[in-house]
């Protein structure tokens, strides 16, 4: 269900898609930015959220702190920090009581009551940068965040464009590119179950090699592995910093997926979390741009872009 007001998108604001729909991207004016990736059996959702929020956000995601020690802050304020359940995964640990925390009531879940209506649109602030030009000189940027060439992240695919002119109506875009049908509708084609966020989801995880169908740890081990190196990025990014560390975390994660649903599926989402984190080091670089004459900063280089 879309639930719709009357307001338009505040100024400055682009939404950028691939051809396949399967990438989307959001930049807000004050510098937030919305990355979703969508594969055959994941999403993978990347928030940039600017120094203003410090302190601010806190959820499943953790709490946006100077200090990564505040990571696992329950909804009460409580701080947990062994976050680690007795039920321990092969990789890592079930941090089933700070998940459990931020678990929604009926009363408060969009899957049941829609959100009120929005409050007379404040001014949003928008964020400003600090740009190094090809002289070494610095340089204030205070257009909003889209308009600004140095992002925190960048659409996946490169064949992302910017469709904001051309969003639907009902999701309040400035274009006809869709017809708009209703105020509130969805997709009506075949009845959908009730949702209960309390409603208990059995699941147990495989947690031994080999799995039950056969998976052993060493044929995992080499098509995590493989599939990483062979992200386009794999290679440019191993002058970063954290290559490293990235490059363990995705391989940890995927050999984990593997073993829990006992299938290769989700290799690709391990695979894409990867290249959205190489690309976030790459775009903080600005000898990864394109320059103008002047030497000011263009796009990024056609070689430093996600699959």
């Amino acid at each position: 269900r879309i639930v719709t007001n009357n307001r338009h998108l505040r100024h400055g604001t682009q939404v950028h898609r691939s051809r396949n729909g399967r990438n989307i991207m959001v930049y807000l004016p004050s510098g937030r930015e919305v990355k979703v990736d969508i594969g055959r059996f994941y999403h993978n959702v990347h928030i940039t959220m600017p120094a203003t929020d410090v302190s601010e956000g806190q959820g499943l995601c953790g709490k946006l702190s100077a200090s990564s020690h505040e990571a696992f802050t329950h909804r009460d304020g409580y701080v947990n920090h062994h976050p680690c359940d007795s039920h321990h995964s092969y990789y890592g640990c079930q941090a089933n009581h700070f998940c459990n925390s931020w678990q929604v009531n009926r009363t408060s879940s969009l899957f049941e009551t829609p959100p009120p209506d929005p409050t007379p649109q404040d001014p949003e602030p928008h964020s400003c940068q600090c740009i190094k030009d090809a002289n070494g000189h610095y340089q204030v940027d205070c257009r909003p965040g889209a308009q600004q060439p140095t992002k925190a992240q960048r659409c996946s695919d490169s064949s992302c464009q910017d469709v904001t002119s051309n969003l639907p109506a009902v999701l309040q875009g400035t274009g006809s590119g869709w017809a708009k049908r209703a105020v509130v509708y969805g997709d009506h084609d075949e009845p959908e179950p009730k949702f209960h966020p309390q409603d208990p989801i059995p699941f147990t995880a495989n947690q031994t090699w080999p799995t039950p169908s056969g998976i052993t740890k060493q044929a995992a081990e080499d098509r995590c592995m493989k599939s990483l190196q062979g992200s386009q990025l794999f290679s440019k990014c191993q002058s970063t910093s954290s290559f490293q560390k990235q490059k363990d975390d995705s391989f940890q994660d995927c050999m984990a997926d593997v073993m829990f649903a006992d299938s290769f599926d989700m290799v690709e989402a391990a695979v894409s979390g990867f290249a959205s984190g190489c690309s976030f080091e790459l775009i903080q670089d600005p000898g990864n741009y394109e320059k103008d004459a002047d030497g000011n900063l263009l796009d990024l280089k056609p070689e430093f872009h996600a699959e």
